[in-house]
């Protein structure tokens, strides 16, 4: 074999050899970690929104869904969202939680770049990166005095290539929905007994 056709022979080689197509999906720490449900710890939980710095429109209303893994880890027999002053419960939980999205778009449009450039040689060796941080902030309050503050984090990376990226909005719900889950549980799992 000639040089010449060993150097083309390589690239396309090399590009078959590798997936031009791919996601990956990383949730930090990972939902199954933490138990889905719980035993019956509170009679009654009341939980109060309180307003976020920063939101992700694609995230939804983080307390809603805060609330819907609450009744669904089955802690508490009664949970009250939103809490009237009228409502008698054990607890109170005054939630905040935040969602950041970096996109990456400077080293996102370098790949996109580059990968054109060369006329998609290189598409197999990029993977285009988007992360999400999602963050919580409950405060635990008796009869409205604060007896402890639950601070927690997941943090999450939605990876693809090039030729997936159609695929973004889909994989983005599961994303949040994994990222959410981890959330939420790991704060059920710190709120304290009764």
């Amino acid at each position: 074999m000639k040089m010449r056709d060993l150097l083309v022979a390589l690239p396309v080689v090399l590009v078959s050899a590798t997936a031009c197509t791919g996601t990956t999906v990383l949730v930090t720490p990972s939902e199954d970690a933490f138990p889905a449900t719980h035993a019956q710890r509170f009679e009654s939980l009341g939980v109060r929104e309180v307003p976020s710095d920063r939101e992700y429109p694609p995230a939804g209303n983080l307390t809603s869904a805060w609330v819907a893994e609450l009744r669904a880890s089955g802690i508490a027999a009664n949970i009250y969202y939103p809490l009237r002053p009228d409502d008698d419960v054990d607890l109170i939980l005054d939630s905040g939680f935040d969602v950041t999205f970096n996109a990456n778009s400077g080293s996102n449009m370098a790949k996109s770049f580059f990968t054109g450039l060369t006329l998609f040689l290189l598409e197999p060796f990029f993977w285009y990166h988007f992360d999400y941080n999602l963050s919580g902030n409950v405060d635990v309050k008796v009869q409205d005095k604060t007896v402890s503050t639950i601070e927690k984090e997941a943090v999450a990376r939605m990876s693809m290539k090039f030729l997936s990226l159609g695929e973004a909005q889909k994989l983005e719900g599961e994303v949040l929905g994994r990222s959410k889950r981890s959330l939420f549980r790991q704060v059920i799992q710190e709120l304290p007994e009764r």
